[in-house]
């Protein structure tokens, strides 16, 4: 399914305070790769991941960005690096949706994706061809460790992201379940001193935490709000993410919701 969805609304709930006043989408923070410290808004001992999971820390939250930035957020690879691919000689792995995308958006040149479901960077990847022969750059986001862990082995010119997106305005923390090694889903949303979902991830390699953030403070952590192209495939969770972007704050020309393209 293709959709043109540019310049949608919706609602999105705020989430309750931090220590520190702040207004949900009255803040510009996030636009630039600017350094300002989160212990500006907020102390440094308490910007923490577990401080923004308990506090369910609103999207746009200053600490919730530079959490990202600096703790989990990789740069793209150098343009110098020859990409490190299994099969060089296929000029486009997905499976005819990068065609259509470039259609749409008329051969774009210089613009940016973000690939949800990134898998290992090459296999059936929508944005590969853009930003190879385009020049495209984006965000390439995979949550399955092995799958991430082969996306940086390719070389990829674009910023990657080893978490999944939220289901929710705030950030959570899920048990993420790897079947047999191809496609994540979670499973499981995790809870303080949720001793079940302790002993699930430990009695099964492929069931382990991840740590998961809204899109839209993503987008911020990157610096960009303006999407050319959006591809989701987090195996039926689409509709959840939908509703916790602020449409009004960001632009997404084109978006694939790979998971209905496979009913």
């Amino acid at each position: 399914m293709v959709m043109n969805i540019n310049n949608q609304m919706t609602t999105v709930a705020e989430g309750p305070l931090s220590l520190t006043k702040y207004i949900l989408m009255e803040n510009t923070y996030g636009d630039n790769w600017s350094k300002t410290p989160a212990d500006k808004y907020l102390d440094s001992s308490f910007c923490t991941i577990e401080y923004a999971n308990e506090k369910k820390l609103q999207q746009d939250h200053p600490c919730l960005i530079q959490l990202i930035r600096d703790k989990y957020l990789l740069q793209p690879a150098s343009k110098e690096l020859p990409y490190v691919l299994d099969h060089p000689e296929t000029i486009d792995p997905s499976n005819g949706q990068a065609n259509d995308i470039r259609e749409i958006l008329k051969n774009k040149t210089k613009g940016f994706f973000v690939e949800s479901g990134g898998f290992d960077g090459e296999f059936l990847s929508n944005t590969f061809f853009m930003e190879r022969y385009l020049d495209w750059n984006g965000l390439l986001i995979e949550a399955d460790q092995k799958s991430f862990s082969k996306l940086l082995s390719r070389n990829r010119k674009a910023f990657s992201l080893p978490n999944c997106i939220s289901t929710k305005p705030y950030p959570i923390k899920v048990l993420f379940n790897v079947p047999n090694n191809a496609g994540g889903l979670i499973v499981e949303t995790l809870e303080a001193n949720n001793n079940t979902s302790k002993c699930r991830e430990d009695n099964n390699e492929s069931v382990y935490t991840v740590q998961c953030f809204p899109f839209y403070s993503i987008l911020l952590a990157v610096g960009r709000t303006d999407v050319d192209y959006f591809g989701l495939d987090v195996e039926g969770s689409e509709y959840k993410i939908l509703e916790t972007i602020p449409w009004h704050k960001v632009n997404i020309k084109v978006y694939i919701d790979i998971y209905s393209l496979l009913d």
